[in-house]
């Protein structure tokens, strides 16, 4: 068990100091969109590039894990990842190149996150999977909110360019620890499967409801990891702040705030192991579809109400992560769990990369402040679909109790 829980901190560790630098941008959004002016919709767009990097690799290397398995899979794409984060400071100077190195990090994001994610599975299956997926997601969350109180810290003395090559350096330390700590996990399977993505998958209903859901809440997550810093600027703005302060002060407060609910995933796969997977996600999608629904209106506020409302939303979007990913991989057939993950990661990351982008063309379209009403209130509605698709979950579960009781 000691050494069970020692891997588990490696590979938390290991993705954390990952994903440290991909909030980087996040932080310095409204630095980047001054200088290389960007209108909201092609900042939106820049971040969602990655999200896109992520669901087109999904497609290849999730499958692979299947035929290859996921150690090889980890360690090519930690190399991937390492090479944009530190190259973007030094190379990207507009939109185009800016997408470029986008695309390849949320690439190598997804190389590194899902594998790991189902190699933690495989190890801790049974009653605390909920838990240690929790964990290990607890490392991403840590990891991407962590780098926006770091970019606020030093982007005042150093700028953004020289702060981020700072971070980033995180993913150079990252690797021979990853390479250390993978091979001793002992549960990379390999299978004969074709390592090509397989649509089947989602004949299983659980498979359809719970990547449905997932896409939702992928959407609702980096619409909020996106617009709520450039949100809180606007906000700091209105009370005579200058632009500088006002973006370091909003990286700075709102990532410690949402490393603060790095906790969430913990708490969440935890409940998950004693509520059920879907009754979890049911509960937390709730809570945070109000939040969704109600930020937008506080731009004329005082800060307080903001600082509470994005505090309590920051928690939520974390909370049901673990939830999904541990119900993916459990209902999934045994041989196709690559092939699975492939599908449930195309198809979140899809929501990931147009949840900021439709985010950021309604902040365009409607007139300033109301306009980020609707920028975050799309979240609200979609969250509606997500409590649809748990809904019908729960039904699917307590019919198929009723099934196995009945016999």
């Amino acid at each position: 068990m000691k050494n069970d829980l020692s891997l588990l901190f490696g590979m938390t560790t290991v993705l954390c100091l990952s994903v440290l630098p991909f909030s980087s941008y996040v932080g310095a959004l409204p630095l980047i969109q001054e200088e290389w002016n960007l209108t909201n919709s092609e900042a939106g767009l820049l971040f969602s590039m990655s999200m896109i990097g992520y669901l087109l690799a999904s497609l290849i290397l999730m499958p692979l894990t299947d035929r290859i398995g996921s150690v090889r899979i980890i360690m090519g794409s930690m190399i991937i990842s390492s090479v944009a984060h530190i190259l973007f400071p030094f190379i990207a100077y507009g939109l185009v190149s800016g997408l470029v190195l986008r695309f390849l990090i949320g690439a190598g994001l997804v190389g590194i996150y899902m594998p790991g994610a189902r190699l933690v599975v495989a190890r801790f299956a049974g009653k605390m999977g909920g838990t240690a997926m929790g964990l290990y997601v607890a490392g991403f969350y840590f990891g991407t909110n962590i780098s926006l109180t770091l970019i606020g810290v030093l982007i005042s003395p150093l700028g953004w360019r020289s702060a981020y090559f700072c971070v980033a350096m995180s993913c150079v330390v990252a690797t021979p620890i990853a390479f250390f700590v993978i091979r001793r996990m002992g549960v990379d399977s390999v299978k004969s499967s074709t390592g090509i993505i397989n649509l089947s998958v989602l004949k299983n209903p659980l498979t359809r409801l719970f990547t449905l859901s997932y896409t939702c809440h992928a959407w609702d997550l980096y619409t909020l990891r996106v617009w709520g810093p450039p949100f809180m600027t606007f906000i700091l703005l209105q009370q005579g702040h200058s632009l500088i302060q006002a973006t370091a002060s909003a990286s700075t407060l709102l990532g410690m705030l949402f490393s603060l609910g790095c906790v969430a995933p913990v708490i969440g796969g935890t409940l998950s192991d004693r509520l059920g997977r879907a009754q979890t996600a049911f509960l937390v999608v709730a809570a945070g579809t109000l939040c969704a629904l109600g930020l937008g209106w506080l731009y004329s506020l005082p800060i307080a109400f903001f600082v509470v409302l994005i505090s309590l939303y920051g928690f939520l979007t974390g909370a049901d992560s673990a939830v999904y990913s541990t119900a993916i991989i459990e209902t999934a057939d045994q041989d196709k769990i690559g092939a699975t993950l492939g599908v449930y990661a195309f198809s979140g990351m899809s929501g990931g990369a147009v949840g900021p982008y439709l985010s950021g063309l309604l902040l365009d379209l409607f007139t300033s402040p109301r306009n980020w009403v609707f920028g975050f209130s799309v979240s609200g509605v979609v969250g509606i679909v997500s409590l649809l698709s748990m809904y019908k979950a729960i039904q699917i579960k307590k019919s198929c109790k009723l099934d196995t009781a009945s016999t």
